[in-house]
């Protein structure tokens, strides 16, 4: 599958970590694909789900491998009270442009209205957090969040955008 993906210049998609009962969370951290990642190191991939729990570790890959992509949901709105420091801990670790917002909403109306006015609110406060200690610019803070919220995916599975 990922060599048709990469035949078509398509990201791939691999769902990563926790997320449904079924797992086998022995196996489902993002180091366990670390073989694979390299092995497609010219093939974009999205590691579904940020490797939620291993976030930490996911960041860190993405930040090594310039093909891997971070997409954000099982913790919006799912991981609601640990949205802020993760973002924290994916944006200072990964490029900006490699995360990707994602809400794991699949039904209700309603929860997809109520992940991106979350995810969109935390992001809010942690990139202010990241101006109010010089980490980054205002006009740096505002491009990350559009980054984050839409241009990165559109950008990635080659959507043009309009504003």
């Amino acid at each position: 599958a990922l060599g048709v993906a990469r035949d078509r210049d398509r990201p791939f998609h691999i769902h990563c970590g926790a997320g449904d009962p079924d797992i086998d969370l022995a196996h489902a951290g993002p180091v366990n694909l670390w073989p694979l990642l390299v092995d497609y190191a010219r093939q974009p991939i999205v590691l579904i789900h940020t490797g939620y729990p291993w976030i930490q570790d996911a960041a860190y890959i993405a930040s090594v491998l310039p093909h891997v992509y971070l997409e954000l949901s099982e913790l919006i709105p799912w991981g609601w009270s640990m949205v802020e420091g993760s973002l924290e801990a994916i944006l200072g670790t990964a490029p900006a442009a490699k995360v990707l917002y994602g809400s794991d909403e699949a039904g209700e109306p309603e929860m997809f209205w109520l992940a991106a006015s979350k995810a969109r609110a935390a992001l809010g406060r942690v990139l202010a957090g990241f101006v109010e200690r010089d980490d980054l610019t205002h006009k740096e803070a505002e491009r990350f969040a559009r980054m984050v919220l839409g241009e990165n995916a559109a950008r990635l599975h080659g959507f043009r955008m309009e504003r």
